[in-house]
């Protein structure tokens, strides 16, 4: 029955208009779906720029505190000193060998908002036995 009823409607308004009727509908699908696709897409960006811009970010007192921590945490690290600049930590001290340094190195790498360090420790000479 439907399908009567548009096929009479079309053969009353002609070809031609068919054609315009197809064509307008089309239009207005396609502007819909633009429409729907733009907002889609602003509202992902606002939820990406609200996460990422919420980060944050520590103090520079606070990475050191967290990495003194970590340094007096264990025996062998306890003689090393931090100071923090900006997210760079520079270690300072003396290590009993070049695995402490390294040692050092690798737990101050793991503390959040550590961007690079500088490892200025030195190594203390060995013990001299008599």
């Amino acid at each position: 029955m439907q399908l009567k009823i548009v096929h009479k409607y079309f053969y009353r308004t002609g070809t031609q208009n068919t054609i315009k009727i197809l064509y307008f509908s089309l239009l207005k699908f396609t502007k819909m779906k633009k429409t729907l696709q733009l907002s889609l897409v602003l509202i992902a960006s606002f939820l990406i720029l609200g996460t990422t811009s919420c980060k944050k970010k520590l103090k520079d007192a606070d990475i050191q505190a967290s990495i003194e921590t970590v340094l007096k945490a264990d025996p062998a690290m306890a003689g090393t000193m931090v100071m923090v600049k900006d997210g760079v930590a520079t270690l300072s001290g003396v290590c009993k060998d070049e695995a402490c340094k390294t040692m050092c190195e690798e737990a101050v790498k793991k503390v959040e908002g550590v961007k690079s360090i500088v490892n200025n420790c030195t190594i203390a000479p060995p013990e001299v036995v008599v």
